[in-house]
């Protein structure tokens, strides 16, 4: 929660940062990261303003509400609290106060930030994929050579044109198979690699 919410205040800096910017415009830290404890969706800050009878108004409310309290696809959630966004941000400041004040925090986010993920087995993969690929690709080209070069004269021509044949499409299937699996396993390694880049931009900034 602390590196989304650190995120999301980086994020946002620029977005609220204007010339003329109100008093009253306030950023709500929390916001779509605190979950709904019911239906599991992100509570989003809102504020309450209400009016005393004479008029004049009460102390602005700010709290963090579900707002899946609708009708939605034929469910409505039935949280109904407002957790007040002061009380809820100043537990989640003391928490991090607490994690940052610990002499061991630092190591182990430098661990983290030096950690490199593992990708040598799939790498091993991709190798392997690619070498019977061109293996494959061989042994395709040089049946198409040898269909070329049968002897249209000789008695056996048909029967060994069809079993040469008969090869031919089992390796382009083999082919189209590896081809496949080349793609997923390079996604695979991609997605390895991505992750730990986003694991450590969020512990970095």
């Amino acid at each position: 929660m602390w590196q989304a919410a650190q995120v999301k205040l980086k994020s946002q800096a620029k977005k609220y940062e204007h010339v003329n910017k109100g008093k009253d415009v306030r950023t709500h830290l929390l916001s779509g990261i605190v979950k709904c404890p019911i239906c599991g969706v992100g509570m989003f800050g809102n504020k309450c303003i209400k009016k005393k009878k004479d008029g004049t108004k009460y102390k602005d409310f700010y709290y963090y509400g579900c707002k899946h309290r609708q009708m939605i696809r034929g469910h409505k959630c039935t949280f109904s609290k407002q957790i007040r966004e002061e009380l809820l941000d100043d537990a989640v400041a003391e928490l991090i106060i607490k994690i940052v004040s610990n002499p061991k925090f630092a190591s182990i986010m430098q661990e983290k930030i030096n950690m490199k993920v593992d990708t040598s087995e799939i790498e091993k993969e991709i190798d392997n994929y690619q070498k019977e690929l061109r293996k494959s690709h061989s042994i395709k080209f040089k049946l198409i050579e040898e269909i070329d070069n049968l002897n249209v004269d000789d008695k056996h021509y048909k029967r060994r044109k069809q079993d040469l044949d008969d090869r031919l499409y089992r390796m382009y299937d083999k082919i189209e198979e590896l081809e496949s699996l080349l793609i997923d396993a390079k996604a695979k390694n991609k997605l390895l690699k991505l992750k730990n880049l986003q694991e450590i931009i969020y512990i970095k900034f």
